[in-house]
């Protein structure tokens, strides 16, 4: 990381990736962009329907987003059982 000053207010430092960072990141995203290809080529024409149509629930859950038909007592993504505000006193 690198530490840059903020061009708005000279009091607050900016962390930035720095070369190595941000290398490492891309590297990272090729690796991901080759197994995605891999794995959505080896679809038929149907599977890549079905998955097509299941994209926005699946973006959904990665960005925890409540989608339609979710549970309201439980947490949407990988984060588990919420606590309801009623147990939690």
């Amino acid at each position: 990381m690198t530490k840059k000053p903020d061009d708005r207010d000279r009091r607050v430092v900016r962390l930035e990736p720095g070369e190595r960072a941000a290398a490492e990141r891309e590297r990272i995203d090729r690796s991901w962009l080759e197994i995605y290809r891999a794995g959505v080529g080896g679809l038929d024409d149907e599977e890549q329907l079905r998955l097509a149509q299941a994209l926005p629930a699946l973006v959904a859950l990665a960005t925890g987003v409540a989608t339609a038909g979710a549970p309201a007592d439980r947490e949407v993504g990988l984060g588990g059982p919420r606590i309801p505000p009623s147990v939690q006193d």
